[in-house]
């Protein structure tokens, strides 16, 4: 049960991160022009890291940490879009939201969000894993 429920609150961290990421962005970018892209970047990094780090450490397991980390990222990825097209629309700032380049985006960005979370997810448990052996030793 426990662990369902932990899966529960990965979801829940990515629908939360993803429309805190819209305000994110949106304050960085009155600040940062340049180190913008990395500023958000490491933001989604760090989250990533963090949700696998816990992961391995309940359940010892490289593989759910994995699939934790490209979890959070995914949802988080597709509620920012969804998001921001709520946003537009809701504001009237364009007549007809062009839903068909959103859900290119959302593809895209959520591949590469499959792809960086399992590999963020992937260093992250095989670094805590080898901490721990040397700690052991």
């Amino acid at each position: 049960m426990k662990q369902n429920i932990r899966w529960i609150i990965y979801i829940s961290i990515g629908i939360a991160f993803g429309v805190a990421d819209y305000y994110i962005e949106t304050t960085a970018r009155q600040f940062l022009t340049y180190p913008l892209l990395l500023f958000v970047g490491l933001t989604w990094i760090i989250l990533s890291a963090l949700v696998a780090l816990y992961e391995i450490r309940k359940s010892s397991s490289k593989k759910r940490a994995i699939l934790a980390s490209a979890l959070v990222l995914v949802v988080g990825v597709t509620v920012y879009y969804v998001f921001y097209a709520l946003i537009l629309v809701l504001d009237s700032r364009v007549a007809t939201y062009p839903w068909s380049d959103n859900l290119l985006d959302i593809v895209f960005w959520g591949a590469a969000a499959v792809i960086g979370g399992a590999a963020i997810g992937f260093f992250t448990a095989t670094f805590y894993r080898f901490l721990l052996k040397r700690k052991l030793t």
